[in-house]
């Protein structure tokens, strides 16, 4: 009997010991993909980084906006994006003429100072026609900025290509005197056109890729009680009367938020995954600047979506210690 339990021992031990050896070759296994991530998980970025490093680049760009002369919030720019800028440009030269031939038919012509000046030999005759055209000049700059724009845009909605006459709209809210033409934006359409026209580019990275543009009647700025510092500012949240669209400096979202992630692995071999989050329905939402994640894209990753991210459900970030994040993950996976 004591022989039978002896060799019962002995091949139990050696059965525990093949387990053991099977179990620390599969953890090995496991191991290996982890660091090759097989599965792609290295390629997740947390939405609270990409949030972050969206307010660092609209801080850089606020800066460069006003130390340009512009005004903020950024209203689409014709010119900046040299996107019917011709046409805009022309349009604004026009206004300015018209106005000021108004303005001189009602300020010169019915007065007979101005016409004693022009046939007068006297000497003061020069400085009567100065004083004059300045009075002309002043009268065209008191003209309302809404209409002043309100007359840019008939003149530019004229000249540009039927096309894209549906792609422009008048917000006489934005209207301001300091700035002609800047009631003049894409309308809702033409800003969803743009962006579609564009979306790849923003995806790739591509450093020429041009503005996004946003419709929306909330924009950010920097808080200058507390601004932080250029890597992580604190910016606070604005409203405009109603809602128009901006020239926003998304580019780097949406490749963040939306473009292929490739680079998860520690080692970098052709094993390494891939994840598109397209393609599950991740996109930047393009009236407040903010990556929308959904449950498959976290799904994806072997994690739990959560207040617009994708966060570990409890004991998994220990479980993933002890076991490798791809078994683990895997094993969500599953059933979940």
């Amino acid at each position: 009997t004591s022989e039978k339990v002896a060799l019962r021992a002995a091949r139990m031990s050696r059965a525990v010991s093949r387990l053991s050896n099977a179990i620390a070759v599969i953890d090995l296994a496991f191991t290996v993909m982890d660091l090759l991530d097989t599965e792609g998980y290295g390629t997740f970025i947390d939405n609270n980084d990409i949030r972050q490093n969206r307010n660092a680049i609209e801080y850089a760009f606020q800066k460069l906006w006003v130390e340009s002369g512009l005004q903020w919030p950024p209203v689409f720019n014709f010119m900046w994006n040299e996107f019917l800028n011709e046409e805009f440009e022309e349009a604004i030269f026009q206004a300015q003429i018209e106005f000021t031939m108004d303005k001189q038919a009602e300020l010169l012509f019915n007065n007979d100072e101005y016409w004693d000046a022009i046939f007068s030999e006297d000497g003061n005759s020069e400085a009567t026609l100065d004083r004059l055209f300045q009075q002309v000049e002043d009268a065209v700059e008191r003209i309302r900025p809404d209409i002043m724009d309100e007359k840019i845009f008939d003149l530019f909605k004229k000249s540009i290509p039927n096309t894209y006459k549906s792609w422009v709209e008048f917000y006489p809210h934005m209207s301001t005197k300091d700035s002609l033409g800047r009631g003049i934006s894409l309308s809702r359409n033409g800003a969803t056109k743009w962006n579609n026209k564009y979306i790849r580019m923003w995806r790739n990275g591509d450093d020429d890729a041009p503005l996004v543009a946003s419709y929306t009647n909330t924009y950010r700025e920097v808080n200058l009680n507390n601004p932080g510092n250029q890597n992580d500012p604190n910016m606070n949240e604005k409203r405009l009367s109603r809602p128009t669209v901006l020239n926003m400096p998304w580019s780097t979202t949406i490749n963040m938020c939306e473009g292929v992630n490739k680079k998860g692995a520690l080692i970098k071999t052709r094993a390494a995954g891939s994840v598109d989050p397209s393609k599950y329905g991740v996109k930047v939402d393009t009236d407040s600047g903010e990556c929308m994640f959904t449950r498959s894209f976290c799904d994806r990753y072997g994690l739990q979506l959560k207040n617009n991210n994708c966060k570990p459900r409890p004991g998994q970030e220990i479980a993933e210690i002890l076991f490798s994040s791809t078994l683990v993950r895997g094993v969500i996976k599953l059933f979940s």
